[in-house]
């Protein structure tokens, strides 16, 4: 997941403004290479849904980001304030995948059943948003991801209060270091003050 929108973006300003010596790199991966980039040290920490952190990981919760429906602007369901499940039945979810990783579509379907019908794309989340908004399909986002504009692109919050992922930084113990362990707390601890969970 990109990382933009509120929370993180706020959490990470925070960090900033507290702690001036931060050095920090962003890498985006499917889940084989971020499990590979930890075991190898070519990162420290991962930013990552909870169900996927890795077994040998350590983890703390960050936030909790609700789900939302990115449909084709003129869609029937984009005139609506929200969609549920239900609506969302016969429609073509378009999801991020490899044929190594289909992370996406297993959290999708764990909250569409069986018989949903997904179309999987090796390409960035924002690819996905503009095959959405070429009408391809629909795709399923977090909230923070609907703060930037798509052309063509409706998001609508899916009403069902389930319809939320949890989002934790993970790293491997073993492996952490003082300044890692500092990075993990700071932001754990501005995670439970602002009540993100």
């Amino acid at each position: 997941m990109p990382s933009i929108g509120e929370p993180l973006g706020s959490l990470l300003l925070a960090g900033t403004k507290s702690i001036r010596t931060w050095l920090l790199t962003v890498s985006e991966m499917n889940d084989r290479d971020l499990a590979a980039a930890l075991e190898e040290r070519c990162l420290d920490a991962a930013r990552m849904v909870s169900h996927a952190v890795l077994p040998r990981a350590a983890s703390v919760p960050l936030c909790r980001e609700r789900l939302v429906a990115a449909l084709p602007l003129g869609h029937p369901l984009a005139e609506r304030a929200t969609v549920d499940w239900d609506a969302l039945r016969c429609e073509i979810i378009l999801v991020q995948g490899r044929d190594e990783s289909q992370a996406a579509r297993e959290l999708y379907a764990s909250f569409r059943g069986s018989g949903a019908r997904f179309h999987s794309h090796a390409a960035s989340k924002q690819c996905v948003f503009a095959l959405v908004g070429a009408g391809f399909g629909i795709t399923l986002a977090t909230a923070s991801q609907s703060e930037i504009a798509f052309p063509g692109v409706a998001f609508k919050v899916i009403d069902d209060p389930d319809a939320s992922i949890q989002i934790a930084l993970a790293w491997l113990p073993g492996l952490e270091d003082a300044t890692v362990g500092r990075f993990v707390a700071f932001l754990r601890d501005k995670a439970r003050s602002r009540r993100l969970l």
